[in-house]
């Protein structure tokens, strides 16, 4: 691009979102055994998303500069 160059983060290599990945739904089955009411609906709805977050293959932008017409894809967040 004609400005400042833009660096994708790349979420899913990171460390915290493979921990995740890895470990959310042992985490949360874990809370709801025995009298344990588990987590509210919306904090799971929040823990869930974060693997969603900036990863390309659940949603994204083009965006194209005027100038020079060099295109970038970002993830939502």
């Amino acid at each position: 691009m004609c400005g400042p160059t833009y660096v994708p983060r790349r979420p899913e290599e990171g460390l915290l979102h493979e921990l995740f990945r890895e470990h959310l739904s042992t985490f949360l089955a874990g809370l709801g055994d025995g009298d344990s009411p588990g987590l509210p609906r919306h904090v799971v709805r929040e823990l869930e998303g974060f693997l969603e977050c900036g990863v390309l293959a659940h949603g994204f932008v083009r965006v194209r500069c005027p100038r020079c017409r060099d295109e970038r894809l970002i993830g939502y967040s």
